[in-house]
């Protein structure tokens, strides 16, 4: 009974403290990014999940102004993700490797996104084949031609391609389904119908590209200018959600 009493007592405090914080244990869920006010934003690091190539052992990685490729300057922290190693092999719209955040959605409508990236710059080379890529929002996808867009395309054409994130701070342009050079300069738009949680993915169209921070918010906002808030309050991550759920399940049981 002394030993029950323990085990009920001390998990019971710990999940009330978790609640009151709002803080989980690290048992591997990561964390889903909140709209707020309209509008998440988030660091390039804070990613679901950076994917892999395990045929050309190309992935989405972590890296810093000096350890990047290319001569990077004035990222939001002084780190971002790029998809490296650069060697002239890419990724497809569908396929990836794909760099995810997950987002909640609580208010629905239209909704645009804006980023903040770069090239390698190394030389004009790797310039002109590290400026494209690809993105989508995977419970949207439902076939080309369909009422969302399964992709976008990004490509530089708004952008100096000076390794500077500053000279062009935020970016929101792309053309729907395509794969192609020189896609379109169309905003990147999806319309929300039904809250809940939303799965952003990047794949690399080609390598070397590089992503400092993201913006999504309702398509009737002021485009973000300057830096706003790295990322906007996390909430826990499904994993550690259902960790909570367990641990009050055994208090009830326990009674």
């Amino acid at each position: 009974m002394t030993a029950l009493f323990f085990r009920r007592s001390h998990a019971l405090a710990l999940a009330t403290s978790m609640i009151s914080l709002c803080v989980l244990p690290e048992w591997g869920g990561a964390a889903v990014i909140l709209v707020q006010d309209g509008r998440a934003t988030a660091l390039a690091t804070d990613f679901t999940s950076a994917g892999t190539n395990a045929t050309t052992g190309q992935g989405w990685t972590q890296v810093t102004d000096a350890t990047s490729a290319g001569n990077h300057t004035n990222s939001r922290t002084g780190s971002f993700m790029q998809y490296l190693p650069d060697t002239g092999t890419g990724g497809s719209p569908t396929g990836g490797p794909f760099l995810t955040y997950e987002i909640m959605v609580t208010t629905p409508g239209e909704y645009q996104l804006y980023l903040s990236w770069e090239v390698n710059n190394s030389n004009s080379g790797t310039v002109g084949g590290s400026d494209s890529f690809f993105v989508s929002i995977a419970e949207l996808s439902d076939g080309i031609g369909g009422v969302h867009p399964d992709w976008y395309e990004i490509t530089q054409k708004e952008q100096t391609n000076d390794g500077d994130f500053n000279t062009t701070r935020w970016m929101s342009s792309g053309e729907a389904e395509v794969n192609l050079a020189g896609a379109a300069s169309n905003p990147l738009l999806w319309t929300i119908a039904t809250p809940g949680i939303y799965t952003l993915r990047f794949a690399p169209r080609e390598d070397g590209v590089a992503i400092d921070q993201l913006v999504f918010q309702t398509s009737s906002m002021a485009a973000p200018t300057g830096f706003p808030p790295t990322t906007t309050v996390p909430e826990p991550g499904r994993a550690m959600l259902l960790g909570l759920g367990l641990m009050l399940l055994c208090l009830r049981r326990g009674r």
